[in-house]
């Protein structure tokens, strides 16, 4: 983790797709093959590994943590309550079942027992979910040691984002439950036994078996998306479906946006529509037009009793980020960070910062150049008094650090106040005759390096500019000049563009690139290019994906990746920073 923010190879961005490997190759074809429909919903097997399957009896391990998530329990009635509804809900739903004295003994090597504890997600403290442990060991193996993984099925999750911005309407449901809809073959049921009894109880636990996909293992993910988009691919009437349920879902949450209400009220009804056939409810929908949302049955929406005719829209979190449908605006709200007192403190903390588009880069920054300037501290070694070794991970960190620390913490409630506007465009600028360009900024300082994109709309004299994405990382700790630095930022800004232009279903008309750096802008336009393997390398990569003549300058004055390369102060940003609008020239006519 510490390396991914120093890296200068790789930042997040890729600019080729990944080959199938070996494993997920194997795993598509056992899904191929054991995919079936069995009336209401599909049913997979467990994506086993070539070798043959024999696990130990793991009973007695999985009776022990039983005992240890008891204890846990009847600390917190209300928990226990709430855990104990869920997993009886297992058997009521049919997706679990009680097992018969007769079926215990099974088949040698064919039996193994999942522990389970539950987790409850901050953003969803009334939401309880069970966890069944798939990684537990028991004689040195556990259940996902025999599992394959699967290939990854999610859609790009900056590709989701971003093409939910793109049209005025915008929609979101989720998927109810989406492990649960997912059956498994009934050979493999007997590997997803679990014990359970009443928390306090004093009989002897039941045993019970999963017959679902469960949260905890390993190959479900894969499993539950195949059969997902199985499902939409196979349809017999809206085969087109699949197509959204590749670009427009992401795990179980749907979100897209639309130009017109009448295409987005068709096209939920049919989406809907698709996955209930597949077994797959698509409900708590939310949206930005009460038209929409009128057309969905109350019981299919997130507030069911809401007027649509007196309310306000809700403020709902779709993949992380809050969206005020009222306003049509993105929150920028993020777990207010604890006071840190050690390095393992503050690298968890920058950790849960949730940031997929960047747009708080410029504060983030600010947070891992501290983390770096504690990276780099050292003390006298205890041992050797005349050597010094870094500070241990669990050592307090100095005062002027953590004050330093705190100042940053405290200004995050500033973020309450930040809006950013959803939708790329408004009515001014009308699909068929409205241009459109990407203008990507990138910069460099001792301490990092970014760049950020922007999308240019203009339609007679209307000109709007929006935030698309943002990239950056803090300069590694074995230093590099500042003319290399800045390199690394045009590479990250090709690789950006190179993405946006990948996800955006838009036609862009143009790109233009803009550094402060004129040591980089001659390095491109040089024709001998004798350089050292480090620029030849990356001059060569960003050519490949940009021209000389798209390539411009500006001055570090003007830049505004240069709020991402230094860090900004949360006091300086707001709606209106050029952080979120871009540079105020991109933002006039080309008559003027």
């Amino acid at each position: 983790m510490v390396e991914s923010f120093y890296t200068t190879e790789a930042f997040g961005t890729t600019v080729t797709d990944m080959k199938l490997s070996e494993d997920d190759a194997k795993a598509l074809n056992i899904l191929n093959s054991s995919i079936k429909n069995i009336g209401n919903r599909f049913e997979v097997s467990l994506l086993w590994k070539p070798s043959a399957v024999r696990l130990p009896n793991n009973r007695k391990c999985a009776f022990q943590r039983l005992v240890s998530v008891e204890k846990r329990l009847l600390k917190n009635k209300d928990i226990a309550e709430r855990y104990t509804k869920a997993i009886e809900k297992y058997v009521l739903d049919g997706h679990a079942r009680l097992l018969a004295s007769t079926e215990l003994e099974g088949i040698e090597g064919r039996v193994w027992y999942l522990p389970h504890h539950y987790v409850i997600n901050p953003n969803k403290p009334k939401k309880i979910r069970v966890v069944f442990d798939g990684a537990a060991k028991f004689e040195g193996t556990s259940l996902n040691d025999c599992l394959l993984r699967g290939p990854v099925l999610l859609a790009n999750l900056v590709g989701v984002l971003i093409r939910s911005r793109e049209a005025p309407i915008a929609v979101s449901g989720d998927i109810e439950a989406m492990y649960n809809q997912v059956r498994v073959r009934s050979l493999d049921q007997s590997f997803q036994r679990f014990l359970w009894r009443r928390p306090g109880s004093t009989e002897a636990p039941k045993t019970y078996q999963m017959m679902i996909q469960v949260f905890g293992l390993i190959s479900s993910p894969s499993s539950c998306l195949y059969a997902l988009q199985h499902a939409a691919n196979n349809h017999k009437k809206f085969r087109y479906v699949g197509g959204i349920i590749a670009k427009s879902f992401y795990v179980d949450n749907y979100i897209d946006s639309f130009e017109t209400e009448e295409l987005a009220i068709e096209t939920v009804s049919q989406v809907i529509k698709v996955l209930a056939d597949g077994g797959f409810r698509l409900n708590q929908w939310v949206s930005s037009s009460r038209a929409v949302l009128s057309s969905i049955p109350a019981s299919e929406r997130v507030h069911q009793t809401m007027n649509l005719d007196l309310d306000d829209l809700p403020v709902e979190r779709s993949l992380g980020v809050l969206w005020d449908c009222q306003h049509d605006c993105f929150k920028i709200a993020t777990r207010q960070p604890r006071t840190v007192r050690t390095k393992r403190e503050m690298l968890a903390e920058i950790a849960g910062i949730f940031d997929p588009l960047g747009f708080l880069l410029p504060i983030t920054t600010y947070a891992k150049v501290l983390f770096q300037q504690v990276w780099k501290m050292t003390r006298q070694n205890l041992n050797d008094p005349s050597k010094r070794e870094p500070l241990q991970w669990d050592e307090m960190l100095p005062d002027h650090m953590v004050k330093k620390w705190n100042l940053w913490r405290m200004e995050l409630m500033h973020l309450e106040d930040v809006r950013v506007p959803r939708c790329f465009h408004d009515q001014r600028f009308p699909s068929s005759t409205t241009r459109l360009e990407l203008h990507v900024f990138c910069d460099a300082s001792e301490v990092a390096f970014g760049a950020c994109c922007y999308l240019r709309m203009e339609c007679e004299e209307n000109v709007d500019t929006k935030f698309v994405f943002a990239k950056s990382r803090v300069a590694p700790i074995k230093s590099l000049s500042i003319p290399r630095l800045e390199l690394q930022a045009a590479v990250l800004a090709t690789r950006i563009t190179v993405s946006v232009k990948k996800e955006l279903r838009l036609p862009i008309h143009s790109t233009l690139f803009w550094t402060d750096s004129e040591v980089v802008l001659k390095w491109l336009k040089s024709e001998h290019r004798r350089y050292s393997q480090f620029v030849h390398h990356r001059i060569n990569e960003i050519t490949e994906t940009s021209s000389n003549e798209e390539w411009r300058f500006i001055s570090g004055r003007k830049n505004p990746a240069d709020d991402c390369s230094r860090g900004l102060r949360l006091t300086k940003l707001d709606n209106q920073h050029r952080w979120f609008t871009g540079p105020p020239f991109i933002q006039r006519p080309v008559s003027q």
